[in-house]
């Protein structure tokens, strides 16, 4: 039977484009929505990132990945279009503040009967993922990783930056999501992430739990953004918990 791997985007509705947005997305990947004295947060494991809010962990690449540009920008521009805070710029313009990439591998009927600590050895998996995708996107700037166990299907939600250089106008280093995340890099990105997760789950104990079962084959026609059939689910329940 083959095992299937989605990998999804944060496009349209789901996009981080704001301040508020990653926010939202601290709340929900670190389960901050839970009553915190009766919530098992064993069920959930940060691979990258604080515990305690991811804006802080965005905030940071920002201040390591712009900040030096920002100077040179504010050094040669009228004093009215200086901008004090570059997070905060973007946040209220059309470009995405950050972006968010979801991991799923297997679906519902397969995990279904699996025990916490079955589902926990897939932690290696998405830790190899992780180093995957900074290998294949460098450009992707991490700033948390986050596994869900507590769901149907174990899943990472991967918070980032985007950056790209060599702008004409405006700062010369930019947050830039189209560019680092066009139809034809996230192609690449997906074959590349599938074949280190297929490899990783031929691994010793996880060979064991996969039974040597390989992935589907991947859906064509949708690389800019891939569906996770309980996306929606996740989004509505963040909404509903606050």
């Amino acid at each position: 039977m083959a095992f299937s791997y989605t990998l999804h985007l944060s496009n349209k509705k789901n996009a981080v484009s704001t301040i508020a947005n990653i926010g939202r997305c601290s709340k929900h990947n670190l389960r901050k929505y839970k009553d915190e004295k009766n919530y098992n947060f064993e069920q959930i494991e940060i691979l990258r990132g604080s515990d305690k809010n991811i804006l802080d962990d965005v905030k940071e690449i920002y201040k390591n990945e712009f900040d030096e540009a920002l100077e040179e920008y504010n050094g040669r521009v009228r004093s009215d279009r200086k901008i004090d805070d570059y997070l905060k710029h973007v946040s209220e313009s059309r470009s995405d503040a950050a972006a968010e990439i979801i991991i799923q591998i297997g679906d519902r009927e397969f995990w279904s009967d699996k025990a916490l600590d079955n589902k926990k050895l897939m932690s290696r998996v998405f830790d190899d993922q992780i180093q995957a995708l900074e290998k294949i996107c460098p450009n992707f700037k991490i700033a948390s990783a986050v596994v869900h166990y507590d769901e149907s299907s174990p899943h990472m939600h991967i918070v980032g930056v985007p950056v790209a250089s060599g702008y004409k106008k405006g700062m010369k280093k930019q947050v830039a999501k189209t560019k680092v995340f066009t139809k034809d890099t996230l192609s690449e990105l997906q074959d590349k992430m599938r074949v280190y997760a297929e490899n990783q789950m031929r691994v010793h104990e996880l060979e064991k739990l996969f039974q040597g079962r390989k992935l589907k084959e991947k859906e064509k026609g949708r690389n800019s953004d891939i569906p996770v059939t309980s996306m929606l689910r996740f989004r509505e329940k963040e909404r509903e918990m606050e």
